[in-house]
């Protein structure tokens, strides 16, 4: 209401909500710097909607990886990885340890990090703010609002979603088999990319996780303290209830 008093907002009308989601879908379809998102019918976007929610776990899971992390610093590290994971409470564990089976890193997440173990190079804060971040980025839905679903310039279904602690994430089903996870910081620059790999084919009615979590996966950090992380699953459960 105008009363006469400030006269510059004569004429003004407030911002709707409905208005502000299709201009935030607008810019993240491609006009802001981030690949562009070909937009498109609504039985295809359902489609892609759900081949994206797939990319992740839905039920408890607890995975061995065999490991290779390149630090920026161009040391090379190999171990094996045991992480479990849990979707409804977002909760993870993970252990890492040396070849000869010494454990060098051993914490847990679920809403606050506790460390339970850690040996240098992996006892610093930042590593293990990294680690759950990366763990929860490959294996976990993303927390933020997805904004667009369509088709990237290669004619791939994606998925972008604007994440609630800034930036923005995109799911790429290249394959049947093969998945990517994108994200871009704020200012649009990519930061970091996953690439996720399963060994079988599903069905054609069926989706990776079928099989399990990905048998490969490929996770690099880009920037100037990036890194490159190389998991090969070795073995997988997922009757979480009778876990230790």
């Amino acid at each position: 209401m105008n009363n006469g008093k400030y006269p510059h907002c004569r004429g003004f009308r407030p911002v709707r909500p409905a208005f502000i989601l299709v201009f935030l879908v607008f810019m993240a379809a491609g006009c802001a710097g981030l690949p562009e998102i070909r937009l498109e019918g609504p039985v295809f976007q359902s489609r892609v909607k759900a081949g994206c929610r797939q990319v992740f776990a839905d039920t408890p899971r607890q995975m061995v990886h065999s490991m290779t992390a390149r630090m920026p610093n161009n040391e090379t590290y190999h171990g094996i990885s045991v992480t479990r994971v849990m979707p409804q409470s977002a909760r993870i564990k993970c252990v890492i340890m040396s070849i000869q089976g010494l454990v060098l890193f051993s914490g847990q997440a679920n809403g606050e990090i506790r460390v339970e173990r850690a040996i240098g190079p992996f006892d610093s804060e930042q590593f293990a703010k990294r680690l759950f971040a990366d763990i929860r980025q490959v294996f976990l839905p993303p927390r933020g609002l997805m904004v667009a679903a369509g088709k990237n310039s290669d004619n791939h279904p994606v998925c972008r979603y604007f994440l609630d602690e800034g930036g923005f994430l995109d799911v790429v089903q290249v394959a049947a088999n093969h998945a990517q996870i994108i994200e871009y910081s704020q200012g649009k620059k990519k930061r970091q990319s996953v690439s996720l790999t399963w060994e079988q084919m599903p069905e054609a009615s069926g989706s990776p996780l079928k099989n399990g979590p990905p048998d490969k996966i490929v996770l690099r950090r880009h920037g100037a303290f990036g890194y490159r992380l190389e998991l090969e699953r070795i073995e997988q459960n997922p009757d979480f209830a009778n876990l230790p």
